[in-house]
């Protein structure tokens, strides 16, 4: 039986396409979604120019990236990096009740673009871009209104600040609210978050893995007026404090957007060497499942650096990978260290879930 897993398992390794699809955004890769007046060409090549901007601005995380040089470049180009496209009619909220029913329909271009071309054209051009796994930020909000304080779970925070990670996500930024579980309800309170105690709000935030945590003071007046208390942990120790204020809660949470993505791109976006042809072999151990393997693959695939990480061989819980560099194996060895979830063991690591 250990056998047979043992093939399976590589097998799934070795071809990809064998695995699930694992939906990280609204969008799939190269997906772009444009609203158009109508069909027509010239409402089309407006919609392509429109919707390359918003892809190279999600490669890098830099709106001004499409006034830059390359970004024009790229917006008369536009033509050449398109691989498909369909239209679509959403239905929308009638503003009357004898609006035409054709009107109640918004038409959108949906864009399959040329991802990887538009991500090496701006590479060439000395552009900095994020690694293949996006940055993700995970949000704690603790709100006072009306006399009542809380702690927000994922459902309660997305309903106050509908439009946060959308707005994160036009950046390649990936934010995300915890569960508020009992896991997080046994670890952190109201008082740590609204209070900005990094303590505890570094140990309930470990278990969810992201570059980036925020954790908010809002308190909200009798007039819906805002103000608030921010703190943001990276990596380490690092942190940085910040107030903010605004007409509604979802202004102020909203207004984040830049500061993350400053803070991210400091951090995260790079030059890949895009004729790089460098790899470091890999051994892991304590892997048991497919799960833990494609938790393994992503997390190492998301070390700033490394282009692709290809598993070679499967046995028992141990498992080889090829990591394809554009850095310096030591820059990737260093990382390697630092990960909590991967400890040394002999002449590799073991994967610690």
């Amino acid at each position: 039986m250990k056998i047979l897993l043992n093939r399976l398992l590589l097998a799934l390794c070795l071809f990809p396409a064998a695995w699930p699809a694992i939906a990280q955004n609204a969008s799939a890769p190269g997906e772009v979604r444009v609203a158009v007046s109508d069909d027509s060409a010239a409402a089309r090549s407006a919609a392509i120019e429109t919707g390359v901007v918003r892809m190279i601005t999600r490669l890098t995380g830099d709106p001004a990236v499409g006034d830059s040089l390359i970004g024009q470049r790229l917006q008369e180009q536009a033509d050449r990096f398109v691989e498909g496209f369909s239209y679509r009619r959403l239905e929308t909220e009638s503003e009357t009740e004898t609006e035409d029913a054709a009107d109640a329909q918004r038409l959108e271009l949906a864009l399959q673009l040329d991802e990887p071309a538009l991500r090496e054209a701006l590479v060439r051009a000395g552009v900095r871009v994020w690694p293949s796994e996006l940055p993700t930020v995970l949000v704690w909000l603790a709100l006072e209104r009306d006399g009542e304080r809380q702690l927000l779970d994922a459902s309660a925070a997305a309903a106050l600040a509908p439009g946060l990670r959308s707005l994160a996500a036009e950046r390649g930024i990936r934010v995300f609210f915890p569960l508020l579980d009992l896991a997080d309800r046994q670890t952190l309170t109201y008082v740590d978050v609204a209070a900005g105690f990094t303590e505890p709000i570094r140990e309930a935030s470990k278990r969810y893995n992201a570059d980036l945590v925020l954790a908010g003071r809002l308190q909200r007046d009798a007039t819906g007026y805002v103000r608030s208390r921010w703190i943001g942990l990276g990596e380490e120790a690092s942190r940085g404090r910040w107030q903010a204020a605004g007409p509604s809660v979802e202004a102020v949470v909203e207004d984040m957007v830049p500061r993350i993505a400053r803070r991210l791109r400091r951090a995260y976006a790079f030059l890949p060497d895009l004729d790089a042809r460098r790899r470091l072999e890999v051994e892991v151990r304590g892997v048991t499942d497919l799960s833990a393997l494609d938790a393994l693959q992503r997390r190492l695939g998301a070390i700033a650096g490394v282009q692709r990480a290809r598993v070679t061989g499967v046995a028992a819980d141990r498992v080889t990978l090829s990591l394809a560099l554009q850095v310096d194996s030591e820059r990737v060895l260093a990382a390697l260290a630092d990960d909590p979830r991967l400890a040394e063991s002999g002449s590799g690591w073991r994967w610690q879930p």
